[in-house]
């Protein structure tokens, strides 16, 4: 549907609503009321009903992930939800409150440095102290490091 630049600029665009629609409204003026408009149409229809939802019911609809929590309700969000975001090409909802969630620019980059590098415990060398079983004996040996 849409890339991560197009994500990006897709969490831009409704924090740019939000704060267009927290004016009070009499004080918005026919400029912001088109430019809201014109945001409206930008942002995929499903998306926007549930901003419209959460924002109607008095909550926060659109929140920032920090070092794994939701800064809407404060929980964490599991591990394996944040390296998702990474990778997933649509904006994602808080498992726990149903914000809107992203990830905030040093999470992402965080995270990224973490998948790229994951740690293989399969190669890492066994204990010197540890003894192993040799095929074809039953004899054990020390590990060789």
């Amino acid at each position: 549907m849409a890339s991560t630049n197009s994500t990006t600029s897709l969490v831009r665009d409704l924090q740019e609503l939000l704060t267009l629609l927290s004016a009070a409204p009499r004080a918005v003026s026919p400029q912001a009321l088109r430019r809201i408009e014109l945001i409206r149409e930008k942002i995929p229809k499903r998306v926007m009903e549930h901003f419209e939802r959460l924002r109607i019911r008095g909550k926060k609809p659109l929140a920032p992930v920090r070092h794994s929590v939701c800064t809407a309700c404060h929980l964490r969000i599991p591990q394996s939800h944040v390296l998702s975001m990474i990778h997933s090409e649509e904006i994602d909802c808080c498992d726990n409150c149903g914000t809107l969630v992203y990830l905030d620019d040093a999470d992402k980059s965080l995270a990224a440095l973490r998948s790229n590098n994951p740690v293989r415990t399969d190669e890492a060398p066994a204990p010197a102290s540890r003894p192993t079983r040799h095929a074809g004996t039953n004899r054990l040996k020390a590990a060789r490091v």
